[in-house]
């Protein structure tokens, strides 16, 4: 499982991208809940607002990261992640990875 964080650190060249290009070369398996789109996607929006990221570029790292996590992306189930987050007091966003994992 990975946390849509990890995908924006892949992806947006930065100072942590060569960490996880080593972290996918180790374990290449990445699954997510879907909601890891919409995360993605607020992330990329923020870089397109800051002039950091022309749309069509974040669009193009979109489509890198679906790629990489389509084939395992998975629902999860409401009550587990009300659950979960009552019992762990994260968001209901972080729970929905809890869940997942």
């Amino acid at each position: 499982m990975v946390d849509v964080n990890v995908l924006a650190y892949l992806l947006i060249p930065g100072k942590s991208t060569g960490s996880t290009e080593h972290l996918l070369q180790s374990d290449s398996h990445w699954a997510a809940p879907r909601l890891w789109q919409s995360e993605l996607r607020n992330v990329l929006a923020n870089d397109v607002r800051s002039n950091l990221l022309e749309v069509a570029d974040a669009a193009l790292l979109f489509q890198r990261a679906k790629d990489l996590i389509a084939a395992d992306e998975y629902e999860v189930e409401t009550s587990d992640v009300l659950r979960l987050s009552k019992l762990s007091k994260c968001c209901a966003y972080d729970s929905e990875y809890i869940a997942l994992a």
